[in-house]
């Protein structure tokens, strides 16, 4: 995180106006859609106030949906693959209730086709929802980026660096914002596309929770008395929370699975190309420890709290075929063709070991009573693999 840029002339001119605040994709796809966290909650609230816009670069945006999308993109292909096999089979092509089933309407290239851009669409929208507006690439947006991979500019690591390329394309959609809304910040857990940002005049976060802590945003709260009186309670309301340590304990063990869900992880041990393994949820969470030494306040009624928990995790990765036969014990490999699959598909269970953060929101009305764990919404947020544990 920077702190915030000095006012200029064009800033003074333009208090009035909303912050506006662009994201990178990296920040988004951490982020549950269905239930944002308490930092965006607040975001939504500050913008159906006016306050700030909330913006995304057309790259991070497409990046982003590919993203949301991609498990149902990979399921689609499974099912393409297996109908084709199914209907290779004799023993069921020749019969007239499976034949009517494999021949369906529903069931063909086009249709499915039609189901897997369904998908795009439907996050598409849930961009939308969250009242995130996509800034569209434009042709001066191109010969910047061009300009910058020939020159090795930032954020480019050197000339005709092309893993930089969607990197140089966020920021193109972010100078751009940047010259519309003087008034901005740039929430972006990338360190070099930040200082890249950071050289425009731009103020910086690496998450919601630094963005909230900027002098521009946090001036913006909704509700200043809630906000006086959170800033000046907020031991006492840490105080009185401690003793409901095992309930939170008991809460994670609960809700880790589903307040968590999808995500990837990248561990040494993982014999996979890019040793990256998908995990699709988490199983028989234990072992959770909440660091009470390390709680801080986001905002008012906001109160975070570092923890770490320990999970069995179901893997899914891809090993290469010539090494399908010198994995771990704890790989099993589902073999193909040897002869047309280079790579076969492969799991594995482990223990895992998570660090991730407690999230308790209070309303406003915890000023006029005690402030009591019932009163709290709470949510488990920025959870990331930390290491395997067996």
């Amino acid at each position: 995180m920077t702190p915030d840029a000095p006012p200029n002339a064009a800033e003074k001119a333009n208090e009035t106006t909303p912050l506006a605040i662009a994201f990178d994709c990296c920040v988004l796809v951490a982020m549950r859609q269905d239930t944002p966290p308490p930092e965006f909650r607040l975001l939504q609230r500050l913008a159906a106030a006016g306050k700030v816009s909330l913006h995304v670069p057309e790259m991070a945006a497409r990046e982003w949906i590919s993203r949301r999308a991609a498990p149902a993109a990979a399921a689609i292909v499974a099912l393409e693959s297996g109908l084709k096999g199914l209907r290779r089979l004799h023993s069921l092509s020749r019969q007239e209730a499976a034949g009517a089933i494999l021949g369906s309407e529903h069931l063909t290239g086009e249709s499915l086709q039609r189901l897997r851009d369904g998908s795009f669409s439907w996050h598409a929208a849930e961009m939308h929802r969250l009242r995130i507006a996509s800034i569209p690439l434009v042709a001066e947006d191109w010969r910047l980026v061009l300009d910058g991979y020939f020159e090795g500019a930032p954020p480019f690591g050197g000339e005709k660096s092309r893993s930089d390329l969607p990197d140089a394309m966020v920021l193109a959609g972010v100078r751009r914002l940047c010259g519309a809304s003087p008034r901005m910040a740039f929430v972006c857990a990338d360190t070099r596309l930040r200082r890249a940002a950071e050289s425009l005049g731009i103020a910086t976060a690496a998450s919601l929770v630094n963005l909230l802590k900027l002098d521009s945003v946090a001036a913006l709260h909704s509700d200043p008395e809630f906000a006086l009186w959170w800033e000046r309670n907020i031991r006492a309301a840490v105080a009185a929370i401690v003793p409901h340590d095992e309930e939170l304990a008991s809460f994670v063990v609960e809700h880790a699975a589903a307040m968590i869900g999808p995500h990837t992880i990248s561990h040494y041990e993982i014999p996979e190309d890019n040793s990256q393994a998908r995990i699709w949820g988490l199983m028989d969470v234990d072992n959770v420890a909440i660091d009470w030494n390390g709680a801080e306040s986001l905002g008012e009624g906001v109160l975070s709290v570092p923890m770490t928990f320990e999970s069995e995790i179901d893997l899914e990765f891809d090993v290469f075929r010539g090494e399908a036969f010198d994995v771990p014990d704890w790989v099993s490999v589902s073999y193909g063709d040897f002869e047309l699959d280079h790579y076969f598909e492969a799991s594995g269970v482990r223990q895992a070991r998570y660090t991730a953060r407690l999230v308790l929101e209070f309303a406003a009305a915890i000023k006029d009573r005690p402030v009591t764990l019932e009163e709290a919404e709470i949510s488990i947020e920025d959870a990331e693999f930390e290491d395997f544990t067996d």
